[in-house]
């Protein structure tokens, strides 16, 4: 078992941040994601070689065809229903760059699930979406 003395909290550098891009069509709407993930923290062990990055993904929607609708909330998504995402383009990986330690960590996201909610609008008119993926890490 590790313990905290096992683990330290270590500083890096952001060097780059490029989003993934998804793109879904859904009717006539095309509807792009960008997907981010701003690292939070980089957790390594007592003898710096291994890194582990922590992340919080943000996502940015926009829609070729806005309009309102129900407010987009955890509370409105309970009772609606997303829709079957059929045609789906992951146009660009993305891609987080840190410098850690005099390496360069890449951090990407792969998505498991993606959600949309049509009925459900953010405050531009968006489509609600709610999007699951795990952190790929590659330390070069």
């Amino acid at each position: 078992m590790m313990r905290n003395e096992d683990i330290t909290i270590i500083d890096f550098e952001i060097e780059e941040i490029k989003p993934a891009k998804i793109v879904v069509n859904i009717k006539d709407e095309e509807v792009i994601i960008k997907l981010y993930l701003m690292p939070i923290a980089v957790i390594a062990n007592k003898d710096k070689t291994s890194f582990s990055p922590i992340s919080q993904g943000f996502i940015v929607v926009n829609s070729n065809e806005p309009r309102w609708g129900e407010t987009c909330s955890q509370e409105n998504i309970v009772s609606h229903k997303s829709v079957k995402v059929e045609n789906v383009s992951f146009e660009k990986r993305g891609v987080t760059k840190l410098l850690v330690e005099n390496k360069i960590i890449e951090i990407s996201p792969k998505v498991t699930n993606l959600n949309i909610y049509p009925d459900l609008r953010d405050d531009l008119g968006n489509p609600c979406v709610r999007i699951s993926w795990i952190q790929l890490t590659t330390v070069k």
